[in-house]
């Protein structure tokens, strides 16, 4: 039903419009990506837990996944007024083993948090978000996301992992989300033999 809600707006997007129509369009759009996303998140949650998470293990190549991820949230970070900057270091492999749709949703989540906590209304100026990807051994790669956001208190990054946990301050209540991104990414990490922290 959602796949056919988006294909329902994405057709009245290309109809002719009144000059309200594209504003509420837009937000109907949003609305539905989101709910989208959270339908998403619950669904992987429960197939972990019932042990039926897939991984796949192809050749894959790294650098268009990463790219892709953040391109796709160009638009979020320019509404948020936060520069995105993206190394890859030269080192990295071209070609590696690895779920290309399950690393890019890893990198969504992450690229995903990290601009809604530097948005220029939490903290006040123009915001940035680093992303890097380096090798540091013959089998291991670092995919690292800084942000200049507001922070994480040292009692919530105790639980940051923990379903359904968020920044309960007055400014991060304003950021909208599940609760659930960073759990999904730990546990596909954690699967792909890797860590994150």
């Amino acid at each position: 039903p959602m796949n056919g809600l988006i294909g329902a707006i994405e057709v009245l997007d290309t109809m002719e419009q009144s000059p309200d129509q594209p504003r509420v369009i837009g937000t109907i759009k949003n609305s539905a990506f989101s709910l989208l996303r959270i339908i998403d998140d619950i669904l992987d949650t429960e197939k972990f837990n019932a042990n039926q998470l897939d991984i796949e293990s192809i050749k894959m190549e790294l650098r268009p996944v990463i790219e892709s991820a953040v391109i796709l949230l160009q638009t979020m970070a320019d509404k948020r007024n936060v520069r995105l900057a993206l190394s890859i270091d030269p080192d990295v492999p071209t070609w590696i083993l690895g779920d290309p749709g399950r690393l890019r949703q890893i990198v969504l989540n992450l690229l995903n948090n990290a601009i809604k906590y530097t948005g220029e209304d939490l903290i006040g100026r123009t915001g940035w978000v680093y992303v890097s990807v380096t090798k540091v051994s013959n089998a291991n790669l670092v995919i690292q996301v800084q942000d200049e956001g507001i922070g994480i208190s040292q009692a919530l990054q105790k639980r940051l992992f923990e379903p359904f946990v968020q920044d309960e301050t007055m400014s991060a209540r304003r950021v909208s989300g599940t609760g659930l991104g960073l759990l999904i990414s730990k546990q596909l990490v954690h699967q792909m033999g890797g860590t994150l922290s």
